[in-house]
């Protein structure tokens, strides 16, 4: 009988020894806390602190605590905060999120809790914050990781009445991007609905998500989309732009017509609504309408590589159909086949000068060199074109 209670004795005394050890290391980090911000310099706190409150998140009797998860938020909201530590952690500040939260979930009735949601919305803010770097470096990755934390974050304390000032749109619109360039079409999908499903969405979002539409192949929902976002902002030229492209890819020039003809008279001054305009008339065979389109794009622009060069391919093109129809004619048809080189060579000046200046703008690009070498051939100028075939074996690797 009194071997089995000094047993017993033995076993309370481990574990309660066990239980104070546990109580000792949350203690310990809260002290760790009190050393850093004394002294800002003394990392080692706040790393002994990371190792004492790790193991007691893992104890049974301590890992259901809220001052166990609120003292481990604070440790790595001080090291989020902390330029040189926060490089030895992974996403600190997510951690930080995580304990905050967890402190509050797990019900234990601790007196701290007000305390845990005024660092839950001062990690907010590092959440987002710290996903700017990581979203304008590209690393799409780790930026989604903090957006949405950022959300998630802010969800949590609006389903507990705080954060009522807080705002996730940007974190939501940056979340879907970086989502969007993941190709996590699923995830950026997700956002831009909600987003859009606020009413205050801006012209990008309606823009991104019917892209990520278009890149799964579905441009009936890209087009629905895109025409929502008009409705909204019906003089947004990047949505009409968006708009025609989908419809010219599509062939279906009429209705890109349609739609470039009411933005051109919404924005007559944008020589990009021409150009689309001229390509879109092109793409219908309609000459005389796509030449003043084009026109318009290189007189308002006189750096619109594009639009010079398909101005000047327009009469180009114009003079190949000539070229075909006067090989094509009989011996004795002399009459007819000076009559159509007479209007050939016309074709031929009136595209000189536009390719010229299309080559000056890109000095390299095959198409235009391999028109002018024709033209001056055609035209009898076979020292200009000789140079220009110089040129082109040049750009091919060849001379």
């Amino acid at each position: 009988m009194q071997r089995l209670f000094i047993i017993t004795s033995l076993l309370i005394a481990f574990f309660a020894t066990d239980a104070l050890a546990q109580n000792a290391k949350v203690v310990s980090t809260y002290n760790y806390i009190k050393y850093y911000k004394r002294d800002k310099s003394d990392k080692d706190a706040l790393r002994d602190g990371v190792k004492a409150i790790n193991q007691a998140i893992e104890h049974k009797r301590t890992k259901d605590k809220g001052k166990t998860w609120l003292y481990r938020g604070q440790v790595f909201f001080l090291i989020s905060a902390d330029t040189a530590l926060r490089q030895e952690y992974e996403t600190p500040s997510i951690t930080a999120y995580e304990s905050f939260r967890k402190a509050i979930e797990v019900g234990d009735g601790f007196r701290k809790e007000d305390q845990a949601f005024s660092f839950l919305t001062r990690t907010w803010r590092l959440l987002y914050n710290f996903g700017i770097p990581y979203f304008k470096k590209r690393d799409f990755e780790t930026a989604y990781k903090y957006f949405t934390a950022a959300i998630d974050c802010k969800q949590f304390l609006k389903k507990h009445g705080k954060g009522k000032k807080l705002s996730a749109q940007n974190a939501r619109y940056n979340a879907a991007i970086a989502a969007q360039n993941l190709e996590r079409y699923d995830d950026a999908k997700k956002h831009y609905k909600e987003l859009i499903g606020r009413g205050n969405a801006k012209p990008g979002v309606y823009r991104n998500y019917s892209r990520v539409l278009k890149a799964e192949g579905d441009t009936t929902q890209a087009l629905s989309i895109l025409d929502k976002g008009r409705e909204k902002h019906p003089e947004n030229m990047s949505l009409i732009i968006d708009e025609l492209n989908i419809y010219l890819v599509s062939d279906e020039e009429e209705k890109a017509i349609g739609k470039l003809e009411n933005a051109v008279s919404m924005d007559s001054s944008n020589p990009k609504l021409h150009y689309a305009l001229g390509v879109a008339y092109d793409e219908k065979d309609k000459f005389e309408k796509a030449r003043k389109a084009y026109t318009k794009a290189v007189t308002m622009d006189t750096t619109y590589y594009n639009a010079f060069r398909n101005l000047g391919a327009l009469y180009y093109n114009k003079a190949i159909e000539l070229n075909k129809e006067m090989n094509n004619l009989d011996l004795d048809a002399q009459e007819k086949y000076e009559k159509l080189k007479k209007e050939r060579n016309k074709l031929y000046a009136d595209a000189l000068p536009y390719l010229q200046k299309a080559k000056k703008l890109k000095p390299d690009d095959l198409r235009t060199l391999k028109a002018l070498k024709e033209i001056y051939a055609k035209m009898g100028e076979y020292d200009k074109s000789d140079k220009i075939k110089q040129q082109i074996m040049k750009v091919q690797g060849k001379g």
